[in-house]
């Protein structure tokens, strides 16, 4: 069923989201985000493991490790570290409800143009409003 609609995947992981973020806020006014982020890893070091083990033998293709795979992989684990600390100490200090919006839509921005670009993916003009409707969006929401 899932497959068919994916708009249900998008809409529960936009909910997902906005909890993990609203959790963090709480979370953060008793604990640093060095430690939220320490034990969040252990967390889902955990959770993974435990879906490994459960699963057994995991299928699919083996990677080969080229220089590329490798660049490619400590770059994005070095985001996801600096990202991790520049959103919490966002989240611990700044007003959630101005600044997840207009990340969003800069993420958004950007994955479309990373689409357009790097995958030459098909875009049509009602993409291309859509992507302005949603920055001017953001716009009158934090103009004062």
């Amino acid at each position: 069923m899932l497959q068919k609609y994916p708009i249900v995947i998008v809409f529960g992981l936009g909910i997902l989201a906005t909890f993990a973020v609203i959790l963090k806020k709480h979370i953060l006014s008793s604990m640093s985000p060095s430690a939220l982020i320490f034990y969040g890893h252990i967390l889902e070091f955990a959770i993974v493991m435990l879906l490994f083990l459960g699963m057994g033998k995991i299928k699919g293709k083996k990677p080969k490790w080229t220089p590329q795979l490798i660049t490619t992989l400590i770059l994005y684990a070095s985001l996801m570290i600096f990202g991790t600390f520049g959103l919490l100490w966002l989240i611990k200090y700044k007003s959630i409800s101005k600044f997840m919006p207009l990340m969003a839509v800069v993420s958004t921005f950007l994955t479309f143009m990373a689409g357009i670009t790097l995958y030459k993916e098909k875009v049509t003009a009602r993409d291309f409003v859509a992507i302005i409707f949603m920055c001017v969006g953001i716009f009158l929401m934090n103009w004062k």
